[in-house]
């Protein structure tokens, strides 16, 4: 009778070890999820971060290509720029504003383009400076 009790307690597996068992893949599980949406998030973060560097470059460019239309440097740049506020896309702002100093006794504009944007963490912006001169 000894040898038959011994050999009922060593077969299969007790409730307490797969409560246990269970309770750890639940953890790991919520690990993985957890950094699959982290990982996510952070896609589309970057993929709107990229964007809005995009529009930004888009808009340097097209003051940078009025620049080189007209012969009056000034005028040319001043006309296309100013202070402006656009919508891009769904979920972008983009705002520009320029500025005329001297450099080097020479005519200058400086250029600054912000694009931002909204998501579920918050708002967020991306700038972009350049400075155009006449020489």
């Amino acid at each position: 009778m000894k040898n038959l009790n011994k050999k009922q307690k060593e077969d299969g597996q007790s409730l307490i070890e797969i409560v246990v068992a269970v309770a750890v893949l639940a953890v790991v599980v919520i690990a993985l999820i957890g950094t699959t949406s982290k990982s996510n998030n952070n896609s589309i973060f970057a993929k709107n971060q990229a964007s809005a560097t995009k529009y930004a470059q888009e808009r340097i460019e097209n003051i940078r290509n009025k620049r080189f239309t007209q012969d009056d440097f000034f005028t040319a740049v001043n006309s296309s720029c100013g202070f402006t506020t656009d919508t891009v896309g769904t979920n972008f702002t983009v705002t520009q504003k320029c500025t005329t100093m001297t450099i080097n006794s020479s005519l200058a504009v400086g250029v600054t383009v912000t694009v931002t944007w909204t998501d579920a963490v918050g708002t967020h912006k991306s700038d972009l400076q350049t400075v155009f001169s006449e020489k």
